[in-house]
């Protein structure tokens, strides 16, 4: 069954400022949407052993804390939100996991600049996403809408 739900990926170390998910909490609230906030933790070290086991269900509480804290104003303003937050590695992967799980109507991502290599080697999360994304997906640059926004949109014919 389809949902009106929007899985908005959230960027740990961008802190509170997330434009996904105002240009998302945006969509939702004119669509009558919900809300999914996820994030995705990974520390090599964690993982192998090197460091505390209890460190890893620290870091996630922590990320699950500073999701809800997001999610709540928007709780306020009468949008349902959910936050879910996961150990997985690569990031891409891990979006791309939770993207099939659920039959999300639009995965939403904040889009950052790449420089040449990153760009030429296609390496980055974004473009990894572009191409195997499950469902529609929205990279929204850290700008304002303009009047007559430009809009690029990419149908996949298969």
């Amino acid at each position: 069954m389809w949902e009106n739900t929007i899985l908005v990926v959230v960027d740990p170390p961008a802190g509170s400022h997330q434009p996904a998910l105002d240009r998302a909490a945006w969509l939702a609230t004119q669509a009558g949407g919900r809300l999914g906030l996820f994030a995705c933790e990974w520390d090599p070290d964690i993982d192998s052993g090197r460091v505390d086991a209890a460190a890893r269900d620290r870091l996630l509480a922590q990320r699950r804390r500073s999701l809800e804290e997001m999610a709540a104003p928007l709780k306020q303003r009468g949008v349902t939100v959910s936050v879910d937050v996961v150990w997985d590695h690569p990031f891409d992967a891990a979006i791309l996991k939770k993207a099939a799980a659920h039959d999300y109507w639009l995965v939403a991502k904040d889009a950052h600049h790449h420089n040449l290599a990153q760009r030429t080697l296609l390496t980055n999360v974004d473009w990894h996403l572009i191409r195997t994304c499950p469902v529609p997906l929205l990279l929204v640059k850290d700008r304002k809408l303009a009047a007559e926004p430009i809009v690029l949109a990419a149908v996949d014919p298969l």
